[in-house]
């Protein structure tokens, strides 16, 4: 761990306590091996406590030159510490203080039989940033929809409180006045239009197991975790880290992954969220035209085309029975995917029985879809969409 650093007053060093250099493992890699761990689950507010000491409001005033190194060797430092390598340690430092209270909040939450799903933090900066350093100072939990207010009960018990003025479909930061720890609790993803319950249960299938020293915890897989990343990117359009988080995605991500991920998209109602994201980088509109689904949601929203989805579906089923699930799935959606359609329907016939108004909006988005087929076919002959294959119309 690293010792408590304070500024002397003298201009020539001497009174000053210099902080001791982080273990290797820490600042080459930008995480804590298991013993590191241990301790840091074990004692997360006194981590946190010695993790911040150190920081200083101005460090390059306060430390022109911060010399690191074992303290019983101070007078023969092991490297000069510039200013711009003592910002990066302070930015791993306060990664890892952010990992011990993640693991803190996932262990209590677990007591309790809460099984989040870690979406970001370090399983984003192992696998993007592996030689670089990537800062974060909250820890984003994803917990079943129906389990959130168990969760929040939790969090107080932990001493955090609610972000006010903060308002959000998708997750709620939460403070801890202490120490300024921050974790964003999370009841779905921003960017899929399908219910909380059913992307959380369509999540399960694509989860894997890390550890936060001893604690155990749900991460998104690879084609999830890329998906993500570049619903994030979606997300927050003119902020860098998302943007940067992209571009080395786009760099080190395979083909099949990608696949996986537009899959996963179509599954939880992702694909315009998706194609928005990708657009945003050039190497993401080239990947665009390699993913039909994206593809064609690309074409659905630039050509007022609706159908481009559906026929990029139906070319992609191969056998009889996939087409005819693609039919089917196109018309018996259910319920609470046709939020607008259902109030117009309850309008129109002032009926109030939900299951009649439910059918009455089925009928009117058939009727609406067919209406689109001529004008989305043009679309995606236009684009040379392969959806639409002209020597097999005939």
């Amino acid at each position: 761990m690293w010792t408590e650093g304070r500024c002397g007053a003298s201009a020539a060093g001497r009174g000053r306590t210099q902080p001791e250099s982080p273990p290797p493992g820490i600042a080459s890699r930008g995480t804590a091996s298991e013993h590191e761990w241990t301790a840091l689950a074990a004692e997360p507010a006194t981590a946190r406590a010695r993790f911040y000491a150190p920081l200083s409001p101005q460090p390059s005033a306060c430390y022109p030159s911060i010399r690191t190194g074992p303290s019983d060797t101070f007078g023969t430092p092991s490297m000069i510490m510039t200013p711009h390598r003592a910002d990066g340690l302070i930015t791993i430092a306060r990664a890892l203080a952010t990992d011990a209270v993640c693991a803190e909040v996932v262990r209590a939450w677990q007591s309790e039989a809460i099984e989040p799903i870690l979406i970001k933090g370090s399983t984003i900066a192992d696998w993007l940033y592996p030689g670089d350093v990537r800062g974060y100072g909250d820890a984003d939990l994803l917990v079943a929809p129906h389990q959130v207010m168990a969760a929040a009960a939790v969090l107080e018990r932990l001493g955090f409180v609610p972000v006010g003025h903060h308002v959000s479909l998708h997750a709620h930061p939460w403070v801890r006045p202490s120490d300024q720890a921050e974790i964003d609790l999370h009841v779905t993803l921003w960017g899929p239009h399908l219910p909380p319950e059913r992307i959380w249960q369509e999540l399960q299938r694509w989860v894997e197991q890390r550890r936060l020293g001893a604690v155990p915890v749900r991460v998104l897989n690879g084609p999830a975790r890329v998906l993500h990343v570049v619903l994030h990117a979606a997300q927050h359009i003119d902020v860098n880290k998302p943007r940067e988080d992209l571009r080395r995605a786009l760099r080190v991500t395979s083909g099949p992954v990608w696949t996986d991920a537009e899959s996963l998209a179509d599954r939880i109602g992702a694909l315009k969220a998706m194609a928005k994201g990708l657009e945003l980088e050039p190497a993401g509109r080239v990947l665009t035209q390699q993913l039909p689904l994206v593809r064609a949601a690309v074409i659905a929203e630039r050509e007022d085309a609706p159908l481009a989805i559906g026929f990029a579906r139906w070319s992609r089923a191969r056998s009889p029975g996939a087409k005819l699930a693609v039919l089917i799935g196109a018309f018996t959606r259910p319920a609470e995917d046709y939020p607008s359609s259902t109030s117009d329907a309850g309008r129109r016939t002032g009926l109030n029985s939900k299951r009649h108004v439910v059918w009455i909006a089925r009928v009117l988005h058939l009727f609406s879809l067919l209406a689109s087929a001529p004008r989305t076919l043009r679309a995606l002959r236009r684009t040379g969409h392969p959806a639409y294959r002209p020597d097999e119309q005939a």
